[in-house]
């Protein structure tokens, strides 16, 4: 199986909790990673496509297998990124 990471919503305020990956091979599989506590930041492929790796804004790191059918989380890295602020909070900064 080949994925492609379909989307991360809302990226600008790091709300989406979970990112959906589909199967080149066969657009009607879908995969939906859940395991962040705060938004998703940013993605990004292993270059032997089977492990993606994720950064939240709960200031964790979280790699996943996804070479079966079932995706599953490899490993959880804790404490190497910052957590974000509350976005909805920092933007009262800005306003104010």
């Amino acid at each position: 199986m080949h994925y492609y990471l379909v989307e991360i919503l809302d990226m600008i305020y790091y709300s989406e909790l979970s990112v959906k990956l589909v199967d080149i091979e066969d657009n009607t599989k879908i995969i939906i990673l859940n395991g962040h506590k705060r938004g998703v930041r940013k993605a990004t492929w292993h270059p032997s496509g089977s492990l993606l790796a994720t950064s939240g804004s709960d200031g964790n790191i979280i790699v996943w297998d996804v070479s079966e059918d079932q995706a599953k989380q490899a490993n959880i890295i804790e404490g190497v990124i910052p957590l974000v602020p509350d976005t909805e909070y920092a933007r009262l900064f800005v306003v104010l």
